[in-house]
């Protein structure tokens, strides 16, 4: 029986491919973690995620609209900020 090739860190790409002619953006995962959250998104919410290809078990091609793309900007904390939520989590935790 041959072994099967387990892909390393640096070939588990994601690539998120986007025209501004499109309304849709093509997501391409070789990352297994990625995989499965997406694999979750197409089975929760199968009229806006879409697999559109699958190259078992490396690869997987998913759609969707281009709103779902979102790149936030850093926050950036203080450190009295920081402190502050500190307390916070520690005064939850207590309860």
């Amino acid at each position: 029986m041959e072994k099967q090739y387990k892909l390393t860190k640096e070939e588990r790409e994601t690539i998120i491919s986007d025209t501004e002619a499109d309304k849709e953006v093509n997501y391409y995962t070789c990352s297994p973690k990625q995989m499965r959250l997406m694999d979750s998104r197409t089975e929760e919410f199968p009229e806006i995620f879409k697999k559109i290809r699958e190259d078992p078990p490396y690869s997987k091609t998913y759609t969707f609209p281009k709103k779902y793309v979102y790149i936030r900007k850093p926050r950036i904390l203080t450190e009295e900020q920081k402190r502050q939520r500190v307390e916070r989590l520690n005064r939850r935790n207590k309860k």
